[in-house]
């Protein structure tokens, strides 16, 4: 019995949803809505895509504060 259904997706899609966010064009919360991919799995996609995941420590890439929050 299946509980859910996966997908995969290409790195030119992931790269292009973490410019989207990285641009400030869409915070991770409205990509994960508008995409239909876990919040969770866009942090992944940020720590292997993102601008960041050389110099941030593992799992603070696009944490609180830095990327996902729209300036008001």
């Amino acid at each position: 019995m299946s509980t859910g259904t996966y997908y995969r997706y290409s790195n030119s899609f992931k790269q292009k949803v973490i410019r989207e966010i990285e641009d400030g064009l869409i915070s991770i919360a409205e990509s994960s809505r508008i995409y239909d991919i876990s919040v969770g799995g866009i942090y992944k996609w940020l720590r292997s895509f993102g601008k960041n995941h050389l110099t941030c420590p593992s799992g603070q890439a696009g944490r609180k504060g830095s990327l996902g929050a729209k300036a008001r």
